[in-house]
């Protein structure tokens, strides 16, 4: 196989520096949390061209707009094709939301202390069922993940036993009226 011209090798690495990644925007409602993000997953080649995948992600639909239109203008300054994949709709906790009101209604009760609400700017299936079903009371809670999405991944074993604690608490109190 012939390599790359020292051209074109500056210009694939030119590209791989100009693609934003890492934390690109902080929530103004959840201070301290990401709102925006994005990463260089893979870089593979057939020996003729280099494909590179990204995956962005936000709470904020129009922030993940912009850093793919950025991605976009960085491909085509040298002078790559570029083709947006599969995205997750951003998704934003209602702060208001009733169910989050009995929610949090159960956990005090339950464990005698506040929950911990805040923001993800990863996917989350509450998104994608939200973006179908405009106007669905939705929250988002589970166990605690250490390591995600990576080798050594884990599940914290007494998180699990509180979510499945307070999962059986909630869908009692809805079952018996509690108000969303």
């Amino acid at each position: 196989a012939t390599a790359w011209s020292a051209t074109d090798s500056a210009r694939m690495l030119d590209l791989i520096a100009a693609i934003p990644v890492g934390p690109l925007g902080m929530s103004a409602a959840f201070p301290g949390i990401v709102e925006t993000s994005s990463s260089l997953g893979t870089a593979a080649t057939d020996g003729a061209a280099l494909e590179l995948s990204s995956l962005s992600r936000s709470a904020n639909d129009a922030f993940l707009d912009d850093v793919m239109s950025t991605i976009a203008a960085a491909a085509r300054l040298a002078g790559a094709d570029y083709s947006a994949g599969h995205r997750y709709p951003a998704w934003r906790p209602d702060l208001g939301s009733p169910l989050l009101a009995a929610a949090r209604a159960a956990h005090l009760r339950e464990f005698g202390a506040e929950p911990h609400v805040t923001l993800t700017h990863g996917g989350l299936e509450a998104a994608i069922i939200a973006a179908r079903k405009p106007g669905l009371d939705a929250i988002s809670f589970g166990p605690e993940i250490r390591g995600p999405h990576a080798p050594g991944e884990r599940l914290h074993i007494g998180s699990a036993q509180r979510f499945m604690r307070l999962l059986a608490v909630l869908l009692d109190d809805l079952s018996n009226g509690a108000r969303t």
